[in-house]
């Protein structure tokens, strides 16, 4: 794709989408900074992805790849987050323990805050259960499951950064 036509397309995609990326960020977000930073890389992520879509895409699965690309770059903008916090920790601490031991020892201390059947799904997922094993282990479905994981992630979120500082 020749570079003036994938600037074009590019600006044309953000200017259609850009409601859905503001909003992603700012609620997997919690502060504008990070809803900030996190759309910074949510764009650089796209521009180097663009080249991928399909041009005759409609609105409908440009939407859905637009959704896989922000979930995935989301996912990379957390993961250095926590490796930042566990290279703060790991520097400060005198110990012998393993970046491993650091973020099961901050997991539990997250945890501790959530209530029970809260702290439950969480030691389901780090036991290895699918979403669907997790669901007829708590007597809901799928969808259910995914939802309450979701709701977790956000406060476990919240009392990280109330606990330790926004990183």
């Amino acid at each position: 794709m020749p570079p003036d036509e994938r600037e074009r397309q590019y600006v044309q995609f953000i200017t259609h989408f850009e409601g859905n990326i503001v909003k992603f960020c700012t609620d997997a977000s919690d502060d504008s900074y990070d809803a900030q930073e996190l759309m910074q890389e949510i764009f650089a992520a796209l521009w180097e992805a663009l080249p991928m879509l399909r041009p005759t895409s409609t609105r409908q699965q440009q939407n859905r790849w637009l959704y896989r690309v922000m979930q995935t770059t989301l996912i990379r903008h957390l993961r250095h987050r926590q490796h930042r916090y566990l290279t703060t920790t790991a520097m400060a601490n005198t110990g012998d323990d393993t970046s491993q031991d650091l973020l099961a020892e901050l997991l539990d201390d997250l945890c501790a805050e959530l209530p029970s059947g809260e702290r439950t799904i969480v030691n389901d997922t780090l036991k290895g259960y699918s979403i669907s094993e997790m669901a007829k282990r708590h007597n809901t479905t799928t969808a259910g499951i995914k939802s309450r994981m979701t709701r977790i992630k956000k406060k476990l979120r919240k009392i990280y950064d109330r606990k330790y500082g926004k990183q």
